[in-house]
């Protein structure tokens, strides 16, 4: 409707999408909800820090529900302009969010490199957590470029937590890190395209 500049059909639509987006909101922060159980004491134990590592759900349709038919109105002109929906659970994000020593909150985007790959790190792993309690469920690990930008007591602890899970993990990096663990492991070493 918005791709044919149809106004007369978006009061339907529109009513439509504030039902269905209140259930998925409820839902995604029950998840995050969820993660954050896990979250901070994960992050903790990578790092070794004490900051708390928080995931919120930042909602584009804001405030109490019985205010969002006007915040869909209000988006009509631009995304007639647009040919398509500007509002609503698709224009959803989430946001990582670190403690700060004297109580104050660092969002991702303040985040060093090596902090932003820890907290990404704990993200996954407390997902893994989260979907290996479903009975008969346990993820496949894939950890691209793992040891990229952490320091050296962070690659220890975080080997040591992945020695401890019950997964099949696979790691790639650039270099083998200097921490081995005691799991067994199969490495392959990769020159010009060829495993030798």
């Amino acid at each position: 409707a918005l791709k044919r500049r149809d106004a007369a059909s978006l009061p339907d639509w529109n009513q439509l999408l504030i039902e269905k987006s209140y259930a998925i909101l409820v839902k995604r922060r029950a998840l995050a909800e969820q993660i954050n159980g896990v979250l901070a004491a994960l992050c903790s134990e990578l790092t070794g820090g004490a900051a708390p590592l928080r995931l919120e759900l930042v909602a584009s349709l804001r405030g109490a529900r019985e205010g969002w038919p006007a915040q869909v109105e209000q988006a009509r002109a631009a995304e007639l302009e647009a040919g398509h929906a500007l509002v609503g659970p698709h224009r959803d994000d989430y946001r990582l969010s670190l403690g700060g020593p004297q109580g104050g909150v660092r969002a991702e985007t303040q985040f060093s490199q090596g902090e932003y790959r820890a907290a990404l790190l704990a993200l996954e792993l407390a997902l893994n957590r989260l979907l290996s309690e479903r009975p008969g469920f346990a993820p496949v690990l894939i950890l691209d470029d793992l040891f990229s930008e952490l320091d050296e007591g962070v690659r220890a602890r975080v080997l040591d937590h992945l020695e401890r899970l019950p997964n099949q993990i696979f790691i790639t990096a650039t270099e083998a890190p200097r921490h081995r663990g005691s799991a067994p492991a199969h490495r392959l070493t990769i020159e010009a395209g060829r495993i030798v």
